[in-house]
């Protein structure tokens, strides 16, 4: 029981490793002294508030503005989603654009008759799948971050 508050307390703080492992100790020591004062771990609990409300009074605590950090990595995860397809949708036609003709090698500018058999992969199409997949995880996290604002 207690392990598991500590766990949970520990996945909602927002702070550096050694400010988390800092945090993680006192509350240790707090259950550990509240127990040899006879409290059992469930009142402690009780006394301490859900583990999200903790945290939230840690962030308060040390003037951690934990909503808007929330909402900067939703803005940067949108940001980065939009960057990678931009950047696939580009490289894709880029490559479309300067693929030469099917009866040129290399940098030729005649046609040859040498025969080459076999088929090449079209190297558009995988940038151009990853600008969709990108496009899609975008249009997602965008409907997340506008239907819970708060989240």
């Amino acid at each position: 029981m207690k392990q598991d508050y500590i766990r949970q307390v520990k996945k909602a703080l927002i702070v550096s490793g050694k400010k988390k492992s800092e945090i993680v100790r006192d509350l240790q020591e707090a259950f550990a002294s509240a127990l040899e004062h006879g409290e059992t771990e469930q009142q402690v609990i009780e006394r301490l508030g859900s583990p999200n409300h903790f945290a939230d009074s840690i962030h308060e605590q040390l003037g951690i503005n934990y909503l808007e950090k929330k909402k900067r990595k939703k803005r940067m995860d949108v940001a980065i989603a939009l960057m990678v397809m931009v950047i696939s949708f580009l490289t894709g036609i880029l490559i479309r654009i300067f693929k030469g003709s099917k009866d040129v090698i290399g940098q030729g500018d005649a046609l040859t008759s040498i025969q080459i058999s076999g088929t090449a992969i079209d190297m558009s199409i995988p940038f151009l799948l990853l600008g969709c997949v990108s496009l899609i995880v975008a249009v997602i996290l965008i409907v997340r971050y506008i239907r819970h604002p708060k989240n």
